[in-house]
């Protein structure tokens, strides 16, 4: 009986330290650090050094808040761009679309429907940026042959609260 106690509270004093390691880790990365791949780890796993190249475009993390990005941005030169993607229904293809339209500078949002229609919507600052830059960015380096079709665009007073794709499977006619 004693034996299964302590080997409970060796579990329980693991999973807390592997717990705030985690905390750690997600807490460093918020606060503006970029995350590294493996390649640049090296062989003994520790960080990289200062001389050492830094991470690629790819791998940094886009760390501002909603808070952050509105401050950037030009409230009252909002604009919402809504499409349909066709060419790609895979959630990661999907997502990379995504990832790539949130890169571009002047973007305060984006959302992208992972069910049929496949709907995108964009909430960007026109004084940064314009339709035609936001769907260059999202086929830029894409292997499929994906388009866009049903494109809306127009100017908005404020971002949603919530945004979904107008071409979505949760919006209603």
């Amino acid at each position: 009986m004693r034996k299964s106690v302590q080997s409970t509270k060796q579990k329980r004093s693991l999973t807390l330290i592997a717990g705030a390691m985690l905390f750690t880790f997600l807490t460093s990365c918020g606060t503006g650090q970029k995350a590294f791949s493996a390649q640049e780890t090296g062989a003994s796993g520790s960080a990289p050094s200062q001389t050492q190249a830094p991470a690629s475009e790819s791998m940094v993390f886009r760390t501002e808040t909603k808070e952050e990005r509105k401050k950037a941005l030009n409230m009252n030169q909002l604009h919402r761009l809504d499409f349909r993607v066709t060419g790609s229904s895979c959630a990661a293809c999907l997502g990379r679309i995504r990832k790539r339209i949130d890169k571009v500078k002047g973007v305060y949002e984006v959302a992208v429907a992972i069910k049929p229609p496949y709907g995108v919507a964009v909430i960007y600052d026109s004084t940064k940026t314009n339709m035609d830059k936001l769907l260059d960015a999202a086929k830029k380096d894409e292997k499929l042959e994906i388009e866009f079709h049903d494109m809306k665009d127009g100017k908005i007073e404020s971002p949603p609260l919530i945004l979904v794709p107008v071409y979505s499977s949760l919006k209603r006619d």
